[in-house]
């Protein structure tokens, strides 16, 4: 197991680990993991103290071409109003000035998301998007995340949106119990 494997095997299970719920999955389940299009979504229950708590993430993996490490990678938590919240990763080399903006589709560009922070792993950018942009994401067929590297190329990671609303949709249930 590679250091790539660890650090986004660790972002992943702080994503899930957050008490959404009291329900807990479907048969007793203590984690799920299924695949809607492109989309994956990854939930872990957790009992203590008789309560069950579970958390749910949305995940897609690009991986760079003729390698199975990843290139790009999208986490995401349905919120209780429609929304989203989480982090994208981007390789190591970007700009950190510049940002990373996002298009669905032919829309207009975002204004710039600034990084958090990088780590081995790659670059991360927090992720807040408000019920709007989820259902545009819904509605939509890529979601085009650009970067800018250090030199002044340009990078874009093209996330499909096949199956993102099943996956959302699923997630939120999941939680919501």
């Amino acid at each position: 197991m590679n250091i790539r494997t660890v650090a986004a095997s660790a972002l992943l299970a702080g994503l899930c680990a957050a008490p959404v719920s009291a329900a807990g999955l479907p048969n007793g389940a203590t984690s799920l993991n299924e695949t809607y299009g492109a989309w994956r979504v990854v939930c872990q229950s957790v009992t203590k103290n008789e309560a069950t708590n579970v958390g749910c993430t949305l995940v897609q993996v690009l991986s760079r071409k003729g390698s199975k490490s990843p290139a790009f990678v999208i986490r995401l938590q349905p919120g209780s109003d429609g929304d989203a919240n989480g982090r994208m990763i981007v390789p190591l080399g970007v700009s950190l000035k510049d940002g990373v903006t996002l298009q669905i589709d032919d829309s207009a560009e975002t204004a710039p998301n600034p990084y958090s922070t990088c780590l081995r792993a790659g670059c991360m950018v927090p992720i807040k998007w408000p019920a709007k942009t989820v259902n545009g994401l819904k509605l939509g067929g890529t979601l085009k995340v650009m970067a800018t590297g250090m030199t002044g190329q340009k990078a874009t990671f093209e996330v499909s949106l096949k199956g993102f609303s099943a996956a959302y949709d699923r997630a939120a249930t999941l939680i919501s119990g």
